[in-house]
């Protein structure tokens, strides 16, 4: 594989995140596609500034290290790129993906990374993180543990070990591996991930005394699945400040799925709303840890603290009390 296309591919999956696969086809194509429904075809094409640019085009274009007036063209004409400073841009009927700021890839020789942080691979690291640092994982019990396949496992370890997350080491035929901190394994996650991608609507509920007001959602959800999250779910776990919002996980796909998750429960839209209702980007590993506190569901103490890292509502701080709590209780995440 051409390497530039290599390292093209590796930022396209990480833009791409949750629930969305970029498929790489024959003759350097990629395929678009959620669900299992490719939404977009794209021929990977070398740019230059003596290109001229069509909209609508089937192309995404690679640049090296393209200037913001390059990147605002393409925007401008509706077009798809991959820039390997770190920026993608996918357009296509039925998705938009643009994202900037992403890590630079390691290697200029390296094919597409795999992510240990999409969906279905989270779940390694989730696990390893409700271990913590002591235990040593032999590579199938883990797959077992993660409820994941031995390849998948194994592709989002060796993922582990490049960000230095994880130590590695071979005893007879089966690599042995150990988690090196949950701290580091939230440091490095936190770069790829903030709570503002997963889609939200904000709704006028009757919050009031948030934990009151947690006590009743299940009765106004009825059987749909949710679990509160950042301070509102960190609240009931380790007492740190006053709760005025509250976010919550609702089993739902889309924006339009949430409109009827506020419709039913008799919940309004409105800007000025103290509830969030959060569609999880991370649709299948989201619900990893769930467990109940004072009778609530609350996501786990590690997707708590990656939705407070970058919360500007003094989330780092509030993330940083329950890591230390979660310490102090052993090695194990209850």
């Amino acid at each position: 594989m051409n390497a530039r296309i290599g390292q093209a591919l590796e930022l396209l999956t990480l833009a791409a995140g949750a629930g969305v696969e970029i498929e790489p086809l024959g003759s350097n194509e990629v395929s678009v596609n959620v669900g299992g429904r490719s939404l977009a075809r794209l021929r990977l094409e070398p740019w230059s500034p003596e290109v001229e640019v069509q909209e609508g085009e089937s192309v995404l274009w690679i640049l090296r290290k393209a200037s913001p007036l390059d990147l605002e063209r393409l925007r401008d004409a509706g077009s798809s790129f991959v820039d390997l400073g770190g920026a993608v841009r996918i357009q296509a009927p039925g998705i938009l993906i643009d994202r900037g700021e992403l890590p630079r890839v390691r290697s200029a020789g390296a094919g597409p990374q795999r992510s240990a942080f999409s969906d279905r691979a989270s779940l390694v690291p989730r696990t390893l993180f409700a271990g913590g640092a002591g235990p040593e994982w032999g590579l199938t019990s883990l797959a077992a543990t993660a409820g994941v396949s031995k390849s998948v496992a194994s592709y989002a370890v060796r993922d582990l070990a490049k960000r230095s997350v994880v130590e590695m080491r071979e005893v007879g035929r089966e690599k042995r591996v150990r988690l090196v901190s949950r701290l580091s394994l939230v440091e490095e996650w936190s770069r790829e991930y903030r709570w503002r991608d997963n889609r939200s609507l904000r709704v006028q509920g009757a919050v009031g005394a948030p934990e009151r007001f947690l006590g009743r959602v299940s009765g106004a959800l009825g059987t749909r699945r949710w679990a509160a999250t950042l301070q509102a779910g960190a609240s009931l776990i380790v007492r740190h400040a006053p709760v005025e919002e509250v976010h919550l996980y609702v089993d739902a796909a889309s924006p339009g799925d949430l409109a009827e998750v506020a419709r039913q429960a008799g919940w309004s839209p409105g800007h000025d709303g103290l509830l969030h209702l959060l569609a999880p980007s991370y649709k299948r590993s989201l619900w990893h840890g769930v467990r109940e506190a004072g009778g609530v569901p609350v996501v786990s103490t590690l997707q708590l603290i990656l939705d407070l890292w970058h919360h500007p509502i003094r989330g780092r701080e509030h993330a940083q009390r329950l890591l230390e709590h979660l310490e102090g209780k052993g090695k194990h995440e209850s």
